[in-house]
């Protein structure tokens, strides 16, 4: 399992979700049933060995 940091563009500023994921489309999925449900800016693959 991959661990995805993604931001998206909110009314105030930029949001930050870390999720748990096989693959960035499941990720984002996840982050918009979460709430983040504006502007998707990026995304960026972490390694799951070193995040806690």
């Amino acid at each position: 399992m991959f661990v995805f940091w993604m931001t998206f563009e909110i009314p105030h500023g930029t949001a930050v979700f870390i999720q748990e994921a096989y693959e960035l489309g499941i990720a984002r999925m996840k982050a918009a049933l979460a709430g983040a449900a504006d502007e998707f800016k990026e995304a960026l693959q972490l390694d799951a060995k070193k995040v806690p």
